[in-house]
């Protein structure tokens, strides 16, 4: 990015610790981070309360544990032998997500669930297939992208929006 974009001011670090002081930022994303901690999300949330200013908006997107996906852990279909994996990543529920927000000081104000197409393709097998079929595929997606009882249901991330209390 710095090669072929040199204006803008991109730099790396640790998210749990920016080199920015308190109150810097007017707005913060974060994308498919925050679920990669096994011990919790806090750090990068407490980081990102620290560096924005007061009402100022968050956006933060994770792998979102949708109701297919709560039915398939109830059924005992995902796999048993966890001991010898390696931790990769949490999927979160809505009130999860909520309750970890709200515990590092944010104020909740709206989420929206998104990738209804790759929830169902990474959970139920045979829909990759059917997602390679033009004349289906087309009006599949349409339904699962503008049907917001089906994004909710089926949807790989979920992104909540909340604040900075002012």
């Amino acid at each position: 990015v710095s090669q072929r974009f040199p204006e803008l001011p991109v730099r790396t670090g640790d998210v749990t610790q920016l080199d920015v002081p308190d109150n810097h930022y007017g707005a913060y994303i974060s994308i498919g981070v925050i679920e990669h901690r096994q011990a919790g999300p806090e750090p990068f949330l407490k980081e990102a309360y620290r560096v924005l200013h007061p009402g100022a908006y968050a956006l933060i997107s994770v792998p979102y544990l949708n109701l297919l996906r709560r039915w398939k852990g109830k059924l005992g279909l995902y796999r048993d032998d966890i001991d010898n994996l390696a931790f990769y990543q949490y999927a979160y529920s809505l009130a999860e997500l909520r309750n970890h927000l709200m515990s590092c000081g944010f104020e909740w104000v709206d989420f929206e669930c998104y990738d209804p197409r790759k929830g169902l393709k990474d959970e139920i097998s045979f829909m990759g297939k059917i997602f390679e079929m033009p004349w289906i595929s087309k009006r599949l997606h349409y339904r699962l992208t503008n049907n917001k009882n089906l994004r909710h249901k089926f949807s790989h991330m979920i992104m909540a929006i909340c604040r900075k209390p002012e």
